[in-house]
Formats: structure tokens, C-alpha cells, sequence
């Protein structure tokens, strides 16, 4: 079927051209004219009427110039006369109504010939030919041996003409020859258009539902469901363009043009869509414009399904190019594709895009067809190859995604091996953090328990005392001893090591001050309590302790790795520094620490303290001091005994400003009254 270049042209071919299959073509001699007239009378048919006024025409061109709609064309054939009384076949193909008339007699009518589109009933043969059956009379024969018969052909097309297939090539051509090949020319023509079509089908379907059932397990490529519906798509195009082929009534013809072009609307979106898929992550807008244009082209197919052909062959044609140029260039300019290797559907377009332009100029400018579409449909092959490329393309980048998958899987399993071990780890470290906080908590309990519940109350000393543990329990530890002649032993330590074992060491070492607190003497005190210390084998764990014996106005001082003690003198208002250097206990045997006699004076005030506080740190990671420290000490010596220590613990809170508490922090102040 031929489609008009211009949409008022109506082409209407008789293409008288007969052979007889198997005998030789001299039976059946054509003049090379056929006579036409247009309008209609049934008279014409009359052999014996003079057309000789007609307008003669070669019999392959058409009078388009006198075509309305119905006309009569009448030829004289001379047949040799072993043909009279033999069964002949005649093949038709046709759009419209058409009688044939042999002799003046009709031998054969498909639909009804009208006077306008209402009145006509016309059928479509003309890609489904039919085979009639007929005979030659007997007639005189001339002295060649050959009879003169005439053959009249009555048709009308309105439905092309003015009707709802305007457009469409008003075509009518028949064969004579024997029945029997002219029918198994038919069979096979329909043969190979079913093999076509349900090759097509079965291939196309075989794709959309694969895929559909890819996308339905993997719903996030949704690239899986367009070339389902693309393949759907095209299935159910080239079905009713292979179903035309059978069809033989117009109006089955019209809604199968209707449903062709659907399809074929969609089939261009839907290839325009993937394309679009594989580059940019949000859809142009211009493809917003593509459907709008293709569904004003259905909408006017549906009223007319022929008229708006060439326009949709123009926008078949851009799309086919913005396919190719979105690839091409995104290729060009080497931009970052969403998905790899879609050059292969560029390959897979080439030869589409060839086989389109050609099918094109057939249509647009006459270009001599090369391939029967029965034998060859070139254009669907073509199309084929790209839906095959679009599959190559979908199954490399499947096969891609299991093998990624396959290397995360590997990368996951390592990853769980080592999350598993990290987690056993961890779970053990757990384990052993909360047991050293137990451990924590329980020697926080011994520590506090080591200390004096209350805190002597004399009339000769005003006496304030102040523990603030920190997080890690380093063992700080401070006690008194109340003697008879009211005279008190202090003690103030501070155990190395943390936990357990730093409690055990105050407890050890409280009980050696208790034992030992009658001495007179501090520093034999403290050389005791080491050697004992070091008999009992603690290992690396030492007690740094400073002993001080208070009685009348004299205080009796030895020290053991503690800081120095401080002493404010209210006459001179100035800060005394007792600095008395010795090893910590449990280091050495025999250690000779040394002692001092201090004298005192009303209003004096002492400080014992461990070095928690002068080694307080501060966001900036700066440590106070001992400078600081005894500074501070002189600014607030002079307020009573809990002042002196709320004071200090203020300038403490003002230096850390927030830094975490590393150490214990003991103050022991003692009010000369």
C-alpha cells in the first residue's frame, strides 16, 4: 500500500498486466491503452459500446485529473482459443467497490458501488488478494486463431475519495492465470506474512514479559518496566500492521489503522523515554512536547487515519534523530551517564535509522521501493535489532550488577567477619569496663569508709576537711588520731594505682597510722609503716602520705611524697612552704625520712592538701600549679576553716571551666585559735 505525498491526491493505478501461469504469455495479447471515463452508467458495460471518445491511458498511470470518486475503465484483450471455456483465475487487490465485466456480463462484485461515502459499501483487498474463478466464452477466432473479448471494470472509492480514509492510494490491479497457482501465490503471501507476525509476536512478548518480571523483582530499575512496555508496544504494532494483511472489510480496516497508529504513537514515546532514561536523570521537558504533538496526531488519526501519515513519518523521523543525538553526544562530550555502555543501543539505532530515512523518502518523495514488504519487512527488522541491542544493553548491565553485587556480598562478608570480631571485642572490653567500674565503685566505698566520720573538735584548733573523688580512684585519704593530752596526729595520703588496689593500700596504711600513732616522732612513723608496707609485697603500688604531729603551738612535720604543706603566718600575712622531700612508702627499706618542729602562732592557718588540686588542668590542657595553688591559699588563709576550702574549691571550678576531674582533690585546714 502506497501513501500519498499530498493528502488531496488520489492515485488510482490499473495496472492491467496478466500472465498465464505455465503456458506462454502470446495466449493472452493487451493492447497498451485502456479507455476511461468518469461518472457512472451501467451501459458502459456493453461490449458493444463505442468508447472511442474515452480518454486513453497507458495501463500503469491513472487520469487523476477526471477522478471523482467512480469511474468505468474498458479494455479489449485478445485471448488464444485453447483458453475459451477453460477455468481461469482472477487476483484482485483493490480499496473501494468494484464489478468486473467480461463481454457485457458480470463475472465478479466485491462490496457496493455508491454514489457518495454513505451510499458505497466498500472492502479491502488490497494487501489480502482474492483469486476469483472465470471463463472465456466461445468466440469467433480471427485467422491467428485468437478471440476479441472486452473487459469492463466498474469502481468507485469514496471512502478514499471523501471519506474516512482520505489519503489512502486508491489502487486496483488484478493477475489472470491458473486457479491453482494464483491461489498457492496467495497462501503463500499469507504464509510469510503469518510467519512474519507471529515471529515478531512471540519474540516482542517474550522480551516484555521477561523484563516485566525483572521489574516486578527489582521495582528500582525501572528501566526493567520501560522496554517492557516498549516491547509490549512494538508486539502489538507490528501485529496489526501483519493483521492489515488479512482484513477484507473497510471498516475493519479503519480500526485497525486506529489501533496501528496507537501503538505507534506509543512505540516512538516509549523508545524516545528509555533513550532519555539511560542520560538524564529528570526527564527533559521537551519530551513533554513529543507527546503532546504525538497524541494531536492520534486524535486527528482518529478521524482520519490516513490524512495525518506524513506527519507522523516527520515526527518518526525526529525522533529517530533525538534517539541518536542524545546518545551520540553524551558520547561526544563524555558526560557522566547514569548507565554505562549505551553505546550498544547507538550501534543497534544505525541501521534502524538507515532503513527509517529510506522508508521515509519512499513515502515523502516516491522512492522507488527495493524490497517487498511480504518478503522483506525491512523497517521492523531493523527496529528489531534495536529492541535486541536495548536487550544486550539491559542483560551487560544485569550481568554487571550481579557481579557488583557479588563483590559487595564478598566485601559484606569481610566486613561481618570484622564487625563480628570488632563486636566480640567490644563485648569483652564492655565486660572488663564494667567490671573495673564495679572494681571502681567498690574501692570508691573502701576509701570513703577509710575516712574519720567526724572531724576531732578541739578548743585550741578550728579543723575543716574535703574529699571530692574523681572518676578513676586514685586513693586519696586523710585521718586523726586524738591524744590524751590533747595533742592530734594527722595524717594525709594519697595511694598510687587505681581501683581495688589503691583501697587496699589505705586500708593497709591506715591500719600501720593507727598502730603507730604514739609515736612522737612522724618520720619513724612513716619509715615503719614503709618497711611493713614493703613486706607485705604490694606490687609497684606505693602511698605517698604526710605525717603531722599538733600539740600546743608546735606542729611536728615528716612527709612522704606529698606536696608540701602550707602554712599562713596572720602576723606577717604570708604563705610558709614546708617542703620535706621522701620516697613514697613501700618503695625502699630503711628510708631515712626527715622531720621538722614548726612554730605557730594565733591565727595560723595549715594546709594540707594532695596534688590533686595543683595539678588541675583546664580546656586549654594548662595545669594551675603549685605557684597558683599557694597563691590562691594566701588570698583566702585568713577566713575561717570551711571558707578557706568552699574558697579554694572555687578558684578549682573557675580554672577547670568544665574539664573532667582527673584526680582526687583532699583539703585538710587547720585554724590556729
Amino acid at each position: 500500500m502506497n501513501i500519498s505525498a499530498k493528502s488531496t491526491l488520489l492515485l488510482f493505478l490499473i495496472l492491467l498486466s496478466s500472465h498465464l501461469i505455465g503456458q506462454s504469455e502470446s495466449k493472452i495479447i493487451y493492447p497498451e491503452f485502456f479507455q476511461f471515463h468518469s461518472g457512472d452508467n451501467i451501459y458502459w458495460a456493453n461490449p458493444i459500446y463505442d468508447d472511442s471518445k474515452w480518454q486513453k491511458y497507458p495501463l500503469n498511470s491513472f487520469p487523476e485529473d477526471e477522478w471523482t470518486g467512480v469511474g468505468w475503465a474498458r479494455i479489449t484483450i485478445k485471448v488464444d482459443s485453447s483458453l475459451q471455456e477453460t477455468p481461469l483465475g482472477l487476483k484482485l487487490n483493490f480499496v473501494g467497490a468494484v464489478e468486473i465485466y467480461l463481454d457485457g456480463k458480470l463475472i465478479h462484485r466485491y462490496g457496493k458501488i455508491g454514489k457518495n461515502v454513505i451510499d458505497e459499501k466498500a472492502v479491502f483487498v488490497f494487501e489480502h488478494p482474492d483469486v476469483a474463478v472465470f471463463s472465456f466464452r466461445a468466440a469467433p477466432a480471427d485467422d491467428q486463431g485468437y478471440s476479441t473479448h472486452k473487459i469492463a471494470i466498474r469502481t468507485s472509492n469514496f471512502i478514499v475519495h471523501e471519506g474516512i480514509l482520505q489519503g489512502l492510494s486508491p489502487v486496483f490491479n488484478f493477475d489472470i492465470g491458473a486457479v491453482e497457482d494464483l491461489r498457492a501465490e496467495v497462501k503463500s503471501i499469507n504464509r510469510i506474512a503469518s510467519i512474519h507476525q507471529y515471529f515478531f509476536l512471540g519474540i516482542l512478548l517474550a522480551f516484555s514479559i521477561s523484563y516485566f518480571l525483572l521489574y516486578l523483582y527489582y521495582k528500582k530499575f525501572k528501566l526493567n518496566l520501560i522496554f517492557a512496555l516498549l516491547t509490549l508496544f512494538t508486539a502489538f504494532l507490528i501485529f496489526f500492521r501483519f493483521e492489515r494483511l488479512f482484513i477484507d472489510e473497510a471498516d475493519a480496516l479503519i480500526w485497525n489503522l486506529r489501533l496501528f497508529n496507537f501503538f505507534g504513537v506509543l512505540t516512538l514515546l516509549a523508545f524516545l523515554r528509555f533513550t532519555y532514561f539511560l542520560v538524564y536523570e529528570q526527564l527533559p521537558k521537551i519530551f513533554v512536547l513529543f507527546s503532546f504533538l504525538g497524541a494531536v496526531l492520534y486524535i486527528w488519526f482518529l478521524f482520519k487515519p490516513m490524512a495525518a501519515w506524513d506527519y507522523v513519518t516527520i515526527l518518526f523521523m525526529i525522533i529517530v534523530f533525538e534517539m541518536i543525538r542524545v546518545i551520540f553526544t553524551s558520547r561526544i562530550k563524555k558526560r557522566e551517564l547514569i548507565y554505562e555502555h549505551s553505546s550498544i543501543i547507538l550501534f543497534g539505532l544505525l541501521p534502524f535509522a538507515f532503513f527509517s530515512i529510506y522508508k521515509a523518502l519512499v513515502v515523502l518523495v516516491d522512492v522507488p521501493e527495493l524490497w517487498n514488504f511480504i518478503s522483506f519487512p525491512y523497517t521492523y527488522y531493523s527496529l528489531l535489532v534495536v529492541l535486541i541491542s536495548m536487550s544486550v544493553f539491559l542483560a551487560r548491565n544485569f550481568a554487571k550488577t550481579n557481579k557488583d553485587l557479588e563483590y559487595q556480598l564478598e566485601q559484606i562478608k569481610s566486613l561481618s567477619e570484622k564487625n563480628l570480631r570488632q563486636e566480640l571485642e567490644k563485648a569483652k572490653l564492655q565486660s572488663e569496663n564494667e567490671r573495673k567500674t564495679k572494681e571502681l565503685e567498690e574501692a570508691r566505698k573502701l576509701q570513703l569508709s577509710m575516712l574519720p566520720k567526724e572531724v576531732p573538735v578541739s578548743a585550741n584548733y578550728e579543723i575543716a576537711v574535703f574529699m571530692q573523688t574523681a572518676t578513676e580512684v586514685g586513693g586519696d585519704y586523710y585521718d586523726f588520731i586524738e591524744h590524751k593530752n590533747e595533742s592530734l596526729t594527722i595524717a594525709v595520703g594519697d595511694a598510687t594505682g587505681h581501683g581495688m588496689q589503691a583501697g587496699t593500700m589505705v586500708a593497709a596504711s591506715k591500719s600501720l597510722f593507727k598502730s603507730m600513732a604514739d609515736i612522737d616522732d612522724p618520720s619513724i612513723i612513716l619509715k615503719q609503716s614503709s618497711n611493713a608496707l614493703k613486706e607485705m609485697g604490694f606490687s609497684l603500688m606505693l602511698m605517698a602520705m604526710t605525717i603531722a604531729k599538733l600539740g600546743g603551738n608546735k606542729i611536728y612535720l615528716s612527709s612522704a611524697g606529698m606536696p608540701f604543706t602550707l602554712i599562713y603566718r596572720n602576723d606577717t600575712k604570708s604563705v610558709e612552704e614546708v617542703i620535706l622531700k621522701g620516697m613514697p612508702l613501700g618503695g625502699f627499706r630503711d628510708f631515712p625520712y626527715k622531720s621538722k618542729k614548726i612554730k605557730l602562732s594565733k591565727g595560723d592557718t595549715i594546709l594540707f592538701m594532695s596534688d590533686g588540686y595543683p595539678e588541675l588542668f583546664n580546656n586549654k590542657n594548662e595545669m594551675l600549679g603549685y605557684e597558683k595553688a599557694t597563691g590562691i591559699f594566701k588570698r583566702v588563709a585568713n577566713e575561717p576553716a570551711k571558707i578557706v576550702i568552699e574558697k579554694l574549691l572555687g578558684s578549682a571550678k573557675e580554672w577547670a571551666d568544665g574539664h573532667p576531674q582527673e584526680d582526687d582533690i583532699t583539703f585538710v585546714v587547720i585554724k590556729i585559735k
